[in-house]
């Protein structure tokens, strides 16, 4: 019996945890995405003077992606140079010494921070092509005419 109920309490402390995951990426996609618009919004002459001088849209879509991906791929870098940086030291403070020394966590560690970076690198080629399409899909005149009414 003692068993069974530390099994129940392990499966609904996985689920809670999931849950939290699965909150936080919808979280942090909802707030990329609408920072994206927010930045595309405030470029909006730009990219109908750009377009009005001739550059073609693919390369303004292309400038953008770029742009998302450096932003995303240079914080991803920073983060995690801070977290391998500075969980050693809480490990420790903890008293956890052990974990620290665990077998096969560097490879975990790997193959989940390149997860994460696949996947960031998938919501940021996404969220910029919703994000420029409402203005790539106008024409210069009707972009700039938004602005003045």
């Amino acid at each position: 019996t003692t068993f069974q109920k530390i099994k129940i309490s392990m499966e609904q402390t996985g689920r809670i945890t999931l849950f939290v995951l699965a909150v936080t990426l919808v979280t942090g996609c909802l707030v990329t995405g609408l920072l994206l618009s927010m930045w595309m919004r405030g470029r909006k002459t730009e990219i109908a003077v750009m377009i009005s001088l001739g550059t073609e849209k693919r390369n303004l879509l292309l400038q953008a992606v770029v742009e998302g991906l450096m932003l995303y791929l240079i914080s991803f870098s920073v983060s995690r140079l801070f977290t391998y940086s500075l969980l050693p030291k809480v490990f420790g403070s903890l008293g956890m010494e052990i974990l620290e020394n665990a077998d096969g966590s560097r490879n975990i560690d790997a193959v989940g921070s390149l997860l994460i970076a696949g996947g960031g690198i998938c919501m940021i080629l996404l969220l910029t092509l919703i994000s420029i399409f409402p203005y790539l899909r106008k024409n210069p005149k009707e972009i700039l005419s938004e602005m003045e009414g």
